[in-house]
């Protein structure tokens, strides 16, 4: 019912999270009014706590009406927690401003909000879609926009949730997704189910993922 009913509610999950050694992850702001500002109350005890790295705000739909100056604040506020948002403008006319945020070098990822339920029907899990429906509602469909969506479900979705070490590389964890395509771009075109998926080294039987 107010900011200080935000505040303690906040402080009681970080709370929560102290006691177990727990990251946080909290969907907030998703609406579209400027007043509401728990994205601030998160980076602040974030900080406070030294939570930097383990926090992860999800929506957060209220920063698209933010005015520039506290837009900016918010911004220094989340680099200096090391704060992830992941954001889903597929599922509504408001999002945060991704090139403001890419281009102050905030971590942020795409998510997928529902899976075919009342909220949003057509979720169907598959991030190659989310991509490609995020790139046509933020108009940033050049070659060099759709690799950063790229890198939003990949790499940069593994360092929201506390994973920085998946990477295409020699020795790092084998959890891969092989798509059929040249590039980012037609794998966006066709958002098509992988060829192959790697779990944990191993390669994971297709025809149980269709069941």
């Amino acid at each position: 019912y107010s900011q200080a009913d935000i505040e303690e509610h906040v402080r009681f999950c970080y709370q929560l999270a102290e006691e177990y050694d727990k990251p946080v992850s909290m969907l907030i702001d998703d609406a579209g009014d400027p007043t509401f500002r728990s994205l601030e109350v998160m980076a602040l005890e974030s900080i406070k706590r030294g939570w930097h790295g383990r926090s992860l705000a999800h929506h957060c739909r209220a920063m698209a009406l933010y005015h520039q100056p506290y837009l900016m604040k918010i911004i220094a506020l989340l680099k200096k927690a090391e704060m992830g948002i992941v954001t889903d403008p597929q599922t509504g006319p408001l999002h945060v401003p991704i090139r403001t945020l890419l281009d102050n070098d905030v971590l942020l990822c795409l998510g997928q909000d529902d899976v075919s339920d009342a909220y949003y029907t057509f979720g169907r899990n598959n991030m190659l879609e989310v991509a490609f429906l995020s790139a046509h509602c933020t108009w940033m469909t050049a070659r060099p926009d759709l690799e950063l969506f790229y890198d939003m479900i990949t790499f940069k979705a593994s360092e929201c949730i506390g994973r920085p070490d998946l990477k295409v590389k020699e020795g790092a964890p084998a959890d891969l997704v092989v798509l059929d395509q040249p590039n980012v771009l037609e794998a966006f075109r066709y958002h098509a189910a992988p060829e192959v998926v790697i779990s944990a080294g191993q390669v994971i039987d297709a025809d149980k993922m269709k069941a």
